[in-house]
């Protein structure tokens, strides 16, 4: 709170104390939110048969409950297979499934359609600490931001039913009189159905009077009442998916042994095709009740509005592959595939994807495994691969990025008025240019490996694999007048190197008759460079993408905090940061350049530099993980370490940094510069949009840590009954068990997790499971 006051101003020592009696940690907001989150599941399965027919049913049913108010997701689904040999030769099957989900949650106006939540995460850790989510069980106004508990209890519902149909069918058949000859066919349908129901509704608040030097004491002086200011308007929203795809795959395959050698040969055909259309409906205003049906919304036409679509997607394949070996010593396999895809356009749609490998099992030969080394390898082999393959989705968050070979025009709200009358005509807008050269991204990727076995226990791999990318979809970064009124097309120009390795080493043995163990662990580094990207004519050496990693970053050298005014009086004169000279507790940042490219005595945009090569989880060069199990009698233990290093972390968290709307200062400033406290870890503190603030809100090396981390993934624990007890009870297994995941993470990032994406995401759940398997 000393913080805050100091920061934000306007805070008394009474209104301090205060908080301290009332509220000190400043989570009444979290605390009224929370609650436990819980999750089960159940499943039971049935399966038999004989030599002509065998089948297999199953279910199962789970149910999870967040850590606040509503946010539930509960699905069970339903799987049956059944495999006949009726006819000699002849083998049929068909495989069905369905699931039903909902998915349900209070309304958040600033979801932006996902679960994250991370924006209301943010208000619950940073809003008023004076404000009551209810006082005298009445829901409080607390200002702008509104209640978010009462939000949570009476602001409406967001819902989401899905329904999902899955069917196989395969048939296969071997022809009798060519040896090893078959041929196979599947064909899959998928049935994809979904409904959302969005019911947003103000809720009433009630204002308190407010004591205290400053007026931020509530009272239970009842004031008057005011409807929350989120959602602007109240509506009604019904949202309807559905889609449906197949996929035909006809084969004939050759598989034969002669002697020592072995052939075999595949042609595949493959084709797929995929239906999708919504339909999305809202009502705004409810006259007289705010009720979730659209009986009671208003019957303004101005308050309606509905729109929808339609799409398609095809892909066609035609696929070969022949494979030789020699005495399971010489390996060789060898494809090609010509793959269509209706994201192009027809003279560009097609393209070949070739593929070769070969592997050579050194410890088959006679040389090796009479040798002395062969004494100590039991399995020796190399191999090698190169392939190119494709990718036609050209941006996965815009599903109309498909039709960007063409020309597309939108009717849009609004009209334009023609004629001396001003008479409207519909709105219809040029799309953008389009590009009808788009084609394939493609990928050659190279691949060395190594496979051993020694002394029968250590198992050994490591793979080296180095991939150029090309054609990849990029936007030119061109001058072109104004007068032109529209913005280039993507096209496939850019490439991007990259390689890697993987290494994994494993070993597993048994102590007498009862204690067996398996360790293994991975290792993984892969790095990229950018070989081709359009940058602008006079763009910074640190903003040009080329020659560096993808997920690079630039930002500022600090150099430390300005702790008196002797270090104030060693800047150069003019010395400014963001526009101001510095002043004692800033921090500084380095002058690197200027628009001549020297340093002018001015800390701004041209000052930047390479800050990391990697920064965020998702884009860690390094991965490992140590995989432990262990068995003794009836009991067995399975753990799972993972981790990610190499990477960097900004610290990421816009309101803890600008300090806006008067929330709360977090605790990674306690240690900040003042008088009282001239040797600080942290920089002066300043108000929301004050130009000194640059040196702990801009990102420079003070804001960036190492995101490196360990984390236990999982530990389970299961304890099989004896075979005695189950003879007796006429099963076949029954296994009791205790699990946990995410359990203790070892880092040096204190601030939040760093595998998540920022400090206002929604955080990683440690979880507990007890459960029981049996089998009869």
């Amino acid at each position: 709170m000393n913080l805050t006051k100091a920061v934000n101003g306007g805070i008394s020592d009474e209104e301090i104390n205060w908080v301290l009696k009332n509220n000190p940690n400043g989570d009444n907001y979290y605390k009224a939110a929370y609650s436990n989150p819980s999750s089960q599941r159940y499943a039971i399965s049935v399966s038999g048969g004989n030599e002509k027919i065998r089948g297999y049913i199953g279910g199962s049913y789970v149910r999870e409950n967040g850590f606040l108010p509503q946010v539930n997701y509960a699905k069970y689904n339903l799987r049956g297979n059944v495999q006949a040999n009726l006819v000699k030769n002849l083998t049929l099957g068909l495989n069905m499934s369905t699931s039903n989900g909902t998915r349900s949650r209070f309304n958040f106006t600033y979801d932006y359609e996902s679960d994250d939540l991370n924006n209301l995460w943010g208000k619950l850790l940073y809003w008023d600490v004076f404000a009551s989510p209810y006082i005298n069980g009445k829901p409080n106004n607390p200002g702008w931001l509104g209640n978010p508990i009462e939000m949570m209890r009476n602001g409406g519902y967001w819902r989401k039913d899905n329904q999902q149909i899955d069917a196989l069918v395969t048939a296969e058949y071997k022809i009798p009189f060519v040896e090893g000859l078959s041929v196979k066919g599947t064909y899959s349908k998928n049935f994809d159905n979904g409904y959302v129901k969005t019911f947003a509704k103000k809720q009433q608040l009630y204002n308190f009077k407010k004591t205290g030097p400053n007026g931020l004491i509530y009272t239970d002086s009842l004031v008057g009442t005011v409807m929350s200011g989120d959602p602007g308007t109240p509506y009604l929203g019904n949202i309807y998916d559905r889609s449906n795809n197949y996929q035909l795959n006809t084969q004939i395959n050759y598989d034969r042994s002669f002697g020592k050698h072995t052939v075999g040969a595949l042609l595949v055909y493959e084709q797929f095709e995929g239906f999708t259309n919504n339909l999305e409906l809202m009502r705004y205003n409810f006259p007289l009740i705010a009720t979730d049906q659209f009986l009671y919304t208003s019957a303004n036409n101005a308050d309606w509005s509905t729109k929808g679509g339609e799409g398609q997607i095809g892909r066609l394949s035609y696929i070969g592959r022949i494979n030789y070996d020699y005495d399971a010593k010489y390996l060789f396999s060898a494809s090609v595939r010509r793959d269509g895809s209706t994201n192009f356009a027809p003279d560009r749609r097609w393209g070949w994807f070739p593929s070769v490998s070969a592997g050579w099992v050194v410890s088959r030969e006679n040389f090796f495994s009479l040798s002395k080394i062969g004494q100590v390898v039991d399995f020796l082999k190399l191999r090698g691969s190169y392939a190119t393959t494709g990718n036609d989705i050209l941006d996965k968050d815009d599903p109309n990025s498909r039709w960007r070979w063409m020309e597309q025009y939108i009717i849009k709200d609004g009209s334009y008025y023609l004629g001396a009358t001003g008479t409207p005509a519909p709105r219809l807008d040029y799309g953008g240019l389009s590009n009808s050269g788009l084609t394939w991204e493609k990928s050659n990727s190279t691949g060395i490996g190594v496979d051993a076995t020694i002394f029968k226990n250590i198992r050994f791999s490591f793979d080296y694999w180095k991939r150029q990318s090309y054609d990849i979809l990029g936007s030119r970064v061109l001058a072109i007048p104004i007068e032109f009124g529209a913005t280039l097309p993507p096209e496939n120009y850019g490439k991007v190197n990259s390689h890697g390795i993987e290494i994994e080493l494993g070993y597993n043995n048994n102590i007498g008759k009862n204690f067996s163990y398996n360790v293994k662990g991975v290792f993984t580094y892969a790095t990229n460079k950018v070989i081709k990207k359009d940058v602008a004519a006079n763009a910074q050496d640190y903003a040009n993408p080329n020659g560096k990693t993808l997920a690079y970053k630039y930002g500022y050298q600090a150099l430390g905090i300005i702790r008196s005014e002797s270090d104030l009086s060693k800047l150069p004169a003019g010395y400014t940061i963001n526009g101001v000279a510095p002043a004692v507790g800033d921090m500084l940042l380095a002058d690197l350049s200027g628009p001549d490219g020297k340093p002018d005595n001015k800390v701004d945009s041209y000052d930047q530099m390479v800050l990391g090569n990697y920064f965020g989880a998702d884009n860690a060069p390094i991965s490992y993980g140590l995989n432990i199990s262990m068995s003794y009698k009836g009991f067995t233990v399975d753990a799972l370490f993972s981790g990610l290093t190499g990477y960097k972390i900004e610290y990421n968290d816009p309101w803890g940094k600008g300090f806006g709307g008067g929330g709360k200062v977090p605790v990674y400033h306690a240690d900040s510069w003042s008088t009282d406290n001239p040797n600080g870890s942290t920089p002066k503190l300043y108000p929301g949009g004050n130009p000194h603030s640059a040196g702990y809100q801009w990102t420079s090396t003070f804001n960036v840590y190492n995101g490196g981390f360990l984390r236990m993934k999982y530990l389970n624990i299961n304890y099989k009954l004896p075979d005695a007890i189950l003879n007796r009870l006429s099963m076949q297994d029954v296994r009791v068990f205790v699990a946990g995941s995410n359990l203790f993470n070892i880092t040096k990032f204190k601030m939040y997790d760093p595998e998540i994406l920022g400090f206002m995401s929604y955080p990683t759940s440690k979880t507990f499971t007890v459960g029981i398997d049996v089998r009869l």
